[in-house]
């Protein structure tokens, strides 16, 4: 893919996260505030900033082969917002291995949320 191409599709994704509303404020993320983080294949990661209350956090999006795109993006429920308090925080060996998890991963990211769905530790 050529760096004009990657830059218009880039150009694209970013455009539809800022359609999505943080979780925590329900602000709309601005174009400034979007960057993205990775993609791979279909896959788009992007690192959002809201400019109302500072929350961060990740959107997934895919783009499938007939360009429609797929963003994956709900709110924790309460139980979710307890457990992930009680949770370390990360770490730089964290991002690691999860780079070098996903780096080897052969599958899509609907596939890896329902794994992670069914996961019970």
């Amino acid at each position: 893919m050529s760096t004009q191409e990657n830059s218009g599709q880039s150009l694209f994704i970013k455009r539809l996260v800022a359609n999505i509303e943080c979780a925590n404020c329900g602000t709309r993320y601005e174009l400034g505030n979007i960057s993205i983080a990775h993609h791979r294949d279909d896959l788009w990661i992007a690192f959002v900033v809201c400019v109302q209350c500072g929350t961060e956090g990740l959107i997934f999006a895919m783009v499938s082969e007939d360009g429609t795109p797929e963003v994956i993006s709900r709110d924790a429920s309460p139980e979710e917002l307890r457990e992930f308090e009680k949770l370390s925080t990360l770490g730089i060996d964290d991002v690691l291995d999860m780079h070098r998890f996903l780096e080897g991963y052969d599958g899509d990211l609907v596939s890896l949320l329902h794994e992670a769905d069914a996961y019970e530790p």
